[in-house]
């Protein structure tokens, strides 16, 4: 049975990592982690199904035989009646605090095993500190899962045991532990105290059990009833139709006769040791059987060893019996037990799957609707960009104009106030004014102007920088700019051309103070305004201001041409590639819901 098989399955998985393509950002790294988590864990359930699907063909996988039972019913005697030794603690309160879980294994040996978060650790115990720790119930470790026993029981190489704390302490949480390890059970023992019969808080806990695992009822301790009282326990069991049977048990005779078999075992290999060693010396020896009582007798010794004949009683055909249902059900139903866990299992993991490609579905139609509404929104931009570029220039130069304006009203007045001064010449009667311009040609003089013209000239120049800054930061390219490239680069082309217009602008004035004579005035704020503006034609000011919007322009429409436009199509392109492999993906999601539907 591949409900789910290794195509379809591959097929899930490839949808799960084109999921983790979309999670690639790191803001995202805890989804990407979540993702990888579930393909882990479909892996894992993917192999439970292959390995029981394994089993069903081979026929080797042992029954998972569960022992619940209530507190003196005997459920640890019993345990131990069928690996034939006394393994798990037998105690007068409840004594089974944690799961056991007892496979075969060639050498004894007891494991405890912790989980801490999605990893299992892994601690050897000696028998004493199992049965310690095994019934503490408020054992400190709280990352216990279980125990393993490993024993070299025949029995176990065909059932596996899992003993629980069962459903009749005070603890919920014991409760729902066994409920939760039922689930992995083949068949579960229910034991009722011989002395006692069965309670109707038997039948409640077995009615809220639910589930599909068989369940067969063993009355223990029944050497303490008659076979016909014996019987009526039986059949009020029976009635109430929650079991596939009803056996009688003795744990404590099962027991003793083990014990017994031991003894007369371990004496009957005393006895052929010391007939090998007579053989194997040629010594002559004798054997006197006298009543129980066997004689060992050579010319040396004479060794009495007392050899009951054993009896096969009631209480071993319980023993028996009990094995025989196992085996029964382990070689006729095992097969019948596991299909129907595997097709409950199967449905489970193809309705998990069916409802994680749902869920994936809801994402990647999301994806898809983000992914066109982005694509309609950037083209806009695209379309816009020209217009968005012509109005940011426009707007750019009209400020700076403006500002300029200002600027150079106020540096003409500053200059030409500089230049020319008034000079009175007092005599006897009337004073007369003379307009004169200041000496440039002295060394003093010269490097003031300069200094006048420069500073102003770079304060003009940095305050169109901030204006441009400015607008640009409040549009599209505020991310493409390079101003403050510009302004950190002294040897940038429109810093040495200023400084040149600022060694034109002296020389110019240089040479208009060559051919200026002071002169008698009679008005002299109109002739300094005369001067000022033959100045001002002097100071190549277009040009100035010229070389700034250019330097300005094309530094936005480089981040337009270079940056912004080149940048919206690869969004664009890449929007187009998100938005067409969620539409495949979205085609193989479909196809595969189809498929497992």
């Amino acid at each position: 049975m591949e409900v789910i098989n290794n195509a379809t399955f591959d097929e899930f998985e490839t949808i799960l990592k084109r999921l983790i393509e979309q999670f690639k950002d790191k803001e995202y790294s805890k989804n990407t982690d979540l993702i990888f988590d579930q393909i882990n864990s479909f892996h894992e359930r993917k192999k439970v199904i292959e390995n029981d699907e394994r089993a069903i063909k081979s026929h080797t996988r042992p029954l998972r035989l569960g022992f619940v039972g209530g507190f003196s019913t005997g459920k640890s005697s019993m345990i131990n009646s069928l690996l034939g030794e006394e393994v798990l603690e037998v105690k007068l309160e409840p004594a089974t605090a944690q799961i056991t879980e007892l496979s075969y294994g060639e050498k004894f040996e007891i494991i405890e095993v912790t989980k801490d978060e999605d990893y299992f650790y892994y601690e050897d115990l000696s028998l004493a500190e199992y049965q310690k720790r095994s019934t503490i119930r408020a054992n400190k470790n709280k990352n216990l899962s279980h125990y393993i026993i490993k024993h070299p029981s025949k029995n176990l190489s065909r059932f596996t045991i899992v003993d629980t704390p069962g459903f009749f302490s005070t603890s919920t949480q014991d409760d729902e532990l066994t409920k939760e390890w039922v689930k992995t059970l083949d068949l579960l023992i229910w034991i009722f105290d011989g002395d006692k019969g069965a309670t109707k808080s038997d039948y409640d806990k077995l009615k809220r059990l639910g589930g599909n695992t068989k369940v067969i009822g063993v009355i223990n301790k029944i050497d303490l009833k008659s076979p016909s009282v014996r019987e009526k326990i039986r059949n009020e069991i029976l009635k109430e139709q929650s079991f596939a049977d009803v056996l009688f048990y003795s744990s404590k005779k099962v027991l003793e006769e083990y014990a017994k078999n031991k003894s007369f075992n371990h004496t009957l290999g005393n006895i052929t040791s010391l007939i090998k060693d007579c053989v194997n010396s040629s010594e002559h020896f004798e054997i006197i059987n006298v009543n129980s009582e066997i004689i060992f007798k050579t010319s040396a010794i004479a060794k009495p060893f007392s050899l009951e004949l054993l009896k096969k009683t009631s209480y071993t055909e319980y023993y028996d019996v009990l094995i025989h249902k196992i085996n029964n059900i382990r070689d006729n139903e095992i097969n019948q037990i596991l299909n129907k866990k595997l097709i409950i299992e199967h449905d489970h993991f193809r309705n998990s799957i069916k409802d994680k490609l749902l869920e994936y579905q809801n994402f990647f139609n999301g994806e898809v609707n983000i992914c066109t509404k982005k694509i309609k929104e950037t083209a806009i931009l695209l379309e816009q960009s020209e217009s968005i570029y012509n109005d940011l220039a426009k707007d750019l130069k009209r400020k700076i104009g403006d500002n300029f304006n200002v600027f150079y009203t106020s540096f003409s007045d500053n200059l030409g106030d500089f230049l020319f001064r008034k000079h009175i010449d007092t005599g006897f009667f009337l004073d007369d004014f003379y307009i004169r311009m200041i000496d440039v040609d002295h060394d003093e003089v010269k490097g003031k102007l300069y200094e006048l013209i420069s500073s102003r000239f770079h304060y003009f120049l940095k305050c169109s920088f901030d204006i441009y800054a400015k607008v640009i930061n409040e549009s599209v390219y505020k991310n493409f700019s390079s101003i403050d490239d510009i302004r950190n680069d002294e040897h940038h082309i429109i810093f040495t051309v200023v400084d040149g217009l600022i060694d034109s602008s002296v020389d110019a004035i240089f040479g208009y103070h060559c051919n200026f004579v002071d002169y008698k005035t009679e008005n002299f704020f109109a002739d300094r305004s005369f001067h000022k503006k033959n100045i001002r034609l002097l100071v190549p000011n277009g040009l100035f201001f010229n070389l700034i919007i250019t330097v300005l322009i094309d530094n936005l429409c480089d981040a337009k041409h270079i940056y912004y436009l080149p940048l919206l199509k690869k969004e664009i392109n890449e929007l187009e590639s998100k938005k067409n492999n969620s539409v495949e993906t979205l085609e193989m999601i479909e196809k595969l819901i189809r498929k497992i539907n």
